[in-house]
């Protein structure tokens, strides 16, 4: 029974430490998807019409911020002379307008970023399908995305452990030298 008890525990120890191995040989690498978009030639004809559309928007709402100041500066200069429901009425004609221009810049921006998003997605699922590719050819359990905030996720990481290069060759893209992609602090 002992004997038994014992032969257990050593099949069971040798499993664990077993397990314990093949885990600590799990295969950790990093991609920098900002690093790999600046590379992708096709991306440029996008960003050329984002900052076309913010143009755009800049330019009307410069309009709106012009016709404000200007509405603005003629009630200062006749405001002593106006009665008090006229003052009254062009205030609120100010506020009107002052509202209707921060109203068109927060649409503005939610509009450019819904633009943007839907100029990026073809992208990021061609970055993702080469990711997964990437991925099942080199054995890798965990890839992060090291720019995903504005701080770099890894304290440490080595210069090896980033894919972001093989991605870029497995688009068809021969990754740039000149434009060297951020390492983990």
């Amino acid at each position: 029974m002992k004997k038994t008890i014992l032969i257990a525990l050593c099949t069971f120890i040798t499993l664990a430490i077993t397990k314990l191995e093949s885990k600590a040989q799990q295969k950790i690498g990093y991609i920098s998807t900002n690093y790999i978009l600046e590379q992708m030639p096709e991306v440029k004809p996008s960003e050329l019409e984002l900052k076309k559309i913010k143009a755009e928007y800049d330019t009307l709402f410069q309009s709106k911020i012009k016709t404000f100041q200007l509405k603005l500066a003629d009630y200062e200069k006749s405001k002593a002379s106006l009665s008090e429901i006229v003052k009254a009425d062009k205030e609120k004609e100010l506020q009107s307008l002052q509202a209707l221009a921060e109203e068109f810049r927060i649409n503005a921006n939610a509009s450019l970023q819904k633009k943007q998003s839907e100029l990026a997605q073809p992208f990021l699922n061609k970055i993702n399908e080469a990711l997964r590719a990437v991925v099942k050819e080199n054995g890798y359990q965990f890839v992060v995305n090291n720019d995903a905030t504005q701080i770099s996720i890894f304290a440490y990481a080595p210069d090896d452990a980033s894919i972001s290069d093989l991605v870029l060759k497995k688009m068809g893209i021969v990754p740039q030298i000149a434009k060297a992609e951020p390492k983990a602090k």
